[in-house]
């Protein structure tokens, strides 16, 4: 599991191994943090927003996709969580789902099922940040957790509660609005690709 946190201007890279190997750590503008293994996530502050009912486009086939996914993201903010390292967190707001977010994610989710990779740099070098500005959603904070290979919604958010810094972007209490894609691909190396969008809208 791998973590990259950014505000506006700066890039600090942080990396957490938590199921697969991974590593490194870097510092760059509007870079995003690479990752070799099952999770990873980034963070960013900078710079309205498209909540509506959560209707999630890229599923992995899963059954109430959307509506699992806010319910276990909501009950750990409403519970507070122990993030390790990150401390014990929350309680936070509920998130609301944003279709917009959902369309960053799902291009990237999309983009390492089709192209087999795991980073958040996606494969023609866009980034966290190029993927949400590209929907049009204008935010003053952005986080995005990814992950690869875990089955279902409860599995991979279960993950990212036991890594520290992917639990600390879930619980961040300025995080207003959440969208989640999982894409599959048999034929890539980790076979369902999940890319977690969190956003604070302007």
């Amino acid at each position: 599991m791998c973590r990259a946190s950014i505000a506006r201007q700066t890039v600090v890279a942080l990396f957490a191994a938590l199921v697969a190997a991974c590593g490194g750590g870097s510092s760059a503008p509007d870079a995003a943090a690479t990752a070799g293994a099952s999770t990873a996530q980034t963070t960013i502050a900078g710079g309205s927003s498209g909540s509506s009912a959560p209707q999630a486009v890229a599923t992995c086939d899963l059954p109430g996709f959307a509506a699992d996914a806010l319910t276990r993201v909501n009950d750990y903010r409403a519970r507070g969580a122990d993030c390790g390292a990150r401390g014990v967190l929350g309680p936070a707001g509920v998130l609301a789902w944003s279709t917009q977010l959902e369309q960053a994610a799902v291009a990237h989710s999309t983009d390492m099922a089709t192209n087999d990779f795991f980073d958040h740099t996606g494969s023609g070098g866009s980034t966290m940040v190029s993927r949400v500005n590209a929907t049009g959603y204008g935010w003053t904070l952005l986080a995005e957790n990814i992950a690869a290979g875990q089955s279902t919604v409860a599995d991979v958010v279960a993950a990212w509660m036991d890594s520290p810094d992917h639990c600390e972007n879930i619980m961040n209490p300025n995080l207003r609005e959440i969208a989640l894609a999982c894409v599959r691909n048999d034929a890539a190396t980790y076979h369902r690709y999940w890319t977690m969008d969190l956003g604070a809208p302007r």
